[in-house]
C-alpha cells in the first residue's frame, strides 16, 4: 500500500534546505519539517486512516516531535560548523596582519637604514 502524501505549502526552502523527518505508529506517519515550512510535508499510510482521530492526532504529534527534535539537532550542527568556519576565519585574519605588520616594519627598516647611510 502507497502513503499519502500532503504538501502543506507549495515554495521550496529558501534557507538552505535544512529538512529533518519524524515518524510514528511504526512508520505509517511520516512528517517532514523544514526552518521556512517549503518542505514541510505529512505522509499517511492507508491503514492509519482506520484509526480514531484522536489516536490519529496523537500519532502525527509524535511525528512531528521527533522531527522538531532532528531539525534542531541538524540546526545546531550547522550553527557549530559555521562557529568553527568563523573562528578559523578570525585566526587566518590575526596571521595575515601579523605578516602584513612585518612587512612594513621590514621596509620602515630598510628606508630608515638607506636615511642613515
Amino acid at each position: 500500500m502507497g502513503m499519502h502524501e500532503v504538501d502543506l505549502t507549495p515554495s521550496s526552502d529558501p534557507y538552505g534546505g535544512v529538512v529533518a523527518h519524524g515518524q510514528a505508529a511504526d512508520g505509517m506517519v511520516r512528517v517532514t519539517v523544514s526552518i521556512s515550512g517549503g518542505a514541510d510535508a505529512v505522509a499517511f499510510d492507508p491503514r492509519v486512516m482506520r484509526l480514531p482521530a484522536p489516536l490519529l492526532a496523537k500519532h502525527v504529534c509524535h511525528a512531528m516531535q521527533a522531527a522538531h527534535r532532528e531539525l534542531l539537532k541538524l540546526i545546531a550542527g550547522k550553527a557549530r560548523a559555521s562557529a568553527n568556519d568563523l573562528q578559523r576565519q578570525i585566526e587566518q585574519i590575526h596571521v595575515d596582519h601579523i605578516n602584513q605588520m612585518e612587512y612594513f616594519r621590514s621596509v620602515l627598516d630598510r628606508i630608515q637604514s638607506r636615511v642613515r647611510d
